[in-house]
């Protein structure tokens, strides 16, 4: 009876003994698992510190970079790259005069844009040089409607990509501007809520259009409305 009492008492002991070994391999396994967290989260510290001190920095600098915004959507549209630059840089220098807060290099589509909608505007066709990414903001957040001078094409192909894609609203109207329809279509256009691209433009455009190019829309009886040729 002794032996068989002290047979068991052993295997109670090499059981417990086993499950001490696993439970020790468990915690060294948890325990290599939490310093790699530990390196992990020290470099993530950094880093959300670095997010942080660069979003103050921004948040400073909001102000006069929307106020560069919007004096740039207002005057790049017929500058050239160049001069683009230029202005920029006497901007930037005034601010600075007058102790306006900005980002000591300005960029146009860095604030009005995104990596992902400039991105989905190259697979679209618009090329990615800086000038064609600020005509890209001004044809999109410009209050007036683009004048697009395109001896390439290439902002047309842009535009038709653009407005002819999966989710966009309505379905793109083209039309020339010889086109003996023409009033006809864009009142169907602006009823339907329809884009509209108009081609072929010379150096005058008819004087029909002019409360469309004005935006003179005004309210009737709780409507809005815009006087086209002989309809509202």
């Amino acid at each position: 009876d002794k032996v068989a009492a002290l047979k068991r008492k052993l295997d109670d002991t090499e059981a417990e003994k086993d499950r001490l070994i696993k439970e020790a391999e468990l915690t060294q396994a948890r325990l290599q698992r939490a310093e790699v967290l530990t390196v992990g989260l020290a470099g993530e510290s950094v880093r959300w510190k670095e997010t942080v001190e660069k979003m103050d920095v921004e948040i400073e600098a909001l102000t006069g970079d929307v106020f560069l915004s919007a004096a740039a959507i207002s005057y790049f549209g017929s500058f050239t790259g160049q001069y683009r630059r230029e202005v920029v840089g006497e901007w930037l220098s005034n601010m600075q005069k007058l102790n306006i807060p900005c980002s000591e290099t300005f960029s146009l589509v860095a604030v009005m844009g995104s990596p992902v909608q400039v991105r989905e505007w190259n697979l679209q066709g618009l090329p990615s040089d800086s000038v064609s990414l600020d005509n890209g903001v001004l044809v999109t957040r410009g209050k007036r409607w683009p004048l697009m001078i395109d001896p390439q094409e290439q902002a047309n192909k842009w535009i038709k990509k653009k407005e002819g894609a999966e989710g966009s609203s309505g379905q793109l109207q083209l039309l020339k501007l010889g086109n003996p329809k023409l009033l006809l279509i864009v009142e169907n256009a602006i009823r339907m809520g329809d884009p509209l691209l108009i081609e072929d433009i010379g150096e005058a455009l008819d004087p029909s259009l002019e409360p469309v190019l004005q935006k003179a829309v005004f309210n009737n009886n709780g409507r809005l409305q815009i006087h086209l040729g002989d309809s509202d």
